[in-house]
């Protein structure tokens, strides 16, 4: 079905989401201690939670077209870095200010790895353990959100919320060695980039040779169907493209999930 060591390089990819959620919840246990130390009135404590969630936005929004340009694996190499970077400006902060930055600089990671690693999962592993995959990378998620409470829980004692908050740069660094060393290319990238050679020995890397032919004729086939269509399809890009009939469902879902996690007050609990 496929080598050992693709295989595991698609694992490798889903501890990518590990750091997101770290870094996400670190900041439940931490601020208890934060705000004594900046004395934070309640205004100030809830903007360094929530303008994470902001750079995540942010982060989201730009990561596809980085991503389309750099190519995935260097996507993460460099979310990996932007965790690292915020990771030490928060640790070290001296004041609220310095502190809130750090957070925003770590929501563009945050959102950035959000969005380019379940398209990355989906486009380098094979059909028969795709579903595994993604399912696994959400086990990662509840995993880190685990290992948050564990960093806070071991610091308690002394209150040292800095030491909570540098523990996420193993995970992020970590990240960034294995998008160097470790992960394979995306072969939907490559293709779009002409290196179609490349393209076809990693997806038989992770199949084999006949299944890379098929998948490459297919692929061959939904681009002519594409060149065919109307004027008027073609026009169609970039935001527009979520108000056409064949993309409306799936935006609706999922506007209707993010809402009803939301409303659910999982948050709340969280934090």
């Amino acid at each position: 079905m496929g080598n050992t060591e693709d295989q595991a390089a698609c694992r490798a990819d889903r501890g990518r989401r590990f750091p997101v959620r770290l870094r996400h919840r670190v900041i439940s246990g931490a601020l208890l201690y934060i705000k004594t130390d900046f004395h934070l009135n309640s205004f100030e404590q809830g903007s360094v939670v929530s303008v994470l969630v902001l750079g995540a936005m942010v982060g989201a929004l730009a990561s596809g077209r980085l991503a389309d340009r750099l190519g995935r694996r260097w996507i993460f190499g460099l979310e990996g870095a932007v965790f690292v970077g915020g990771t030490a400006l928060a640790a070290l902060a001296p004041g609220y200010v310095v502190l809130v930055a750090a957070r925003l600089v770590l929501g563009l990671a945050v959102g950035a790895a959000s969005a380019t690693v379940p398209p990355y999962l989906s486009e380098i592993s094979p059909k028969e353990i795709r579903g595994r995959l993604l399912t696994l990378d959400q086990l990662m998620i509840t995993l880190g959100i685990l290992v948050a409470y564990m960093v806070n829980l071991a610091f308690s004692s002394s209150g040292n919320w800095r030491a909570m908050i540098a523990v996420g740069a193993i995970p992020a660094l970590v990240m960034v060695g294995s998008a160097i060393l470790v992960l394979p290319g995306s072969p939907e990238w490559l293709l779009a980039h002409g290196h179609r050679r490349r393209a076809r020995a990693l997806i038989a890397g992770v199949s084999d040779q006949d299944t890379a032919d098929q998948l490459l004729r297919r692929r061959d086939q939904l681009r002519q169907e594409q060149d065919r269509e109307t004027p008027q399809d073609q026009a169609v890009t970039g935001w527009r493209t979520l108000l056409t009939d064949r993309v409306r469902p799936a935006l609706i879902v999922g506007l209707v999930l993010a809402a009803t996690q939301q409303f659910g007050g999982i948050n709340t609990i969280i934090y």
